[in-house]
């Protein structure tokens, strides 16, 4: 059964408990407080173990050197408090592809983690990692 549609700022997500998956998508300007907000109610979901697709072939992000550094160390303290699952990052603009390869390089994230070009090839990915039901989305 799908989960409720949540959206804070421009960055709407669906938590599929089911199948233990988080998908979101990300379209328009977008800034920190928008992913601190998303970040936050995923742990307050309890789906921060879960896999995550964080589509963002629709974003502008807008955020400084210093923002992206501490949203990597927010990252961390999460990473290190609640466990992380797989993060398939989807990136069609070369502008987006440079911001998360920062953010994966900042967060030093223990979990496995790619960027890719597409939401089926990301899909594809996570569904390789669980053993579970295939993802749909």
């Amino acid at each position: 059964m799908p989960g409720a549609i949540n959206a804070t700022g421009n960055i709407a997500w669906e938590i599929l408990g089911d199948q233990k998956l988080v998908i979101a998508m990300a379209t328009g300007q977008v800034g920190v407080l928008d992913v601190q907000a998303y970040m936050d109610a995923i742990v307050v979901a309890g789906a921060q173990h879960y896999r995550k697709l964080f589509d963002a072939s629709e974003m502008d992000f807008d955020a400084t050197d210093d923002e992206l550094m501490l949203l990597a160390a927010r990252i961390r303290a999460y990473g290190s408090a609640f466990g992380g699952g797989p993060l398939a990052l989807v990136a069609t603009r070369g502008e987006a592809h440079d911001w998360f390869r920062r953010y994966l390089n900042l967060a030093d994230i223990d979990r496995p983690a790619r960027i890719f070009n597409s939401r089926h090839e990301a899909l594809r990915w996570l569904d390789s990692l669980n053993g579970d039901a295939p993802a749909k989305g």
